[in-house]
């Protein structure tokens, strides 16, 4: 059992709310300054990274309702009938969101340092022509 100044006095889920808590601060002091940016058609555009991690979690949720109304799979639950998923389900897509891209953000380095050749044929840099003779 967790200590009380850690689970906080108002915590049904054993440690839940001040975990989420810690958690929502720690990204939002890493990653809050941070913008990503993007174009639609000839527009520019930009977001804070936390609401883009946020959005896609959110949209992932709705697309893990929308699977589990027509009976992809089923949580235990629904057997009685349709629920919506647990809200607390978009804080772990968040999360997920999150250590995806800071693993493929990582292994683009990896990879550009140990082949800087071919990363930079994905880039677009490298002039190769292929001939299919």
């Amino acid at each position: 059992r967790l200590p009380r100044w850690f689970t906080g006095t108002s915590s049904r889920i054993t440690g839940f709310s001040t975990c989420a808590g810690f958690s929502s601060a720690g990204c939002l002091s890493f990653f809050g300054v941070t913008v990503v940016q993007y174009q639609v058609s000839d527009r520019a555009y930009a977001m804070p990274l936390v609401l883009a991690f946020a959005l896609i979690g959110l949209f992932i949720w709705g697309a893990e309702n929308v699977a589990t109304f027509f009976g992809a799979w089923q949580y235990p639950n629904q057997r009685e009938g349709w629920h919506l998923v647990h809200s607390s389900k978009i804080a772990s897509w968040f999360l997920l969101v999150i250590i995806t891209v800071v693993i493929v953000a990582q292994l683009k380095r990896v990879k550009e340092r140990l082949a800087p050749d071919i990363a930079g044929s994905v880039r677009g840099t490298s002039e190769r022509t292929i001939d299919n003779d």
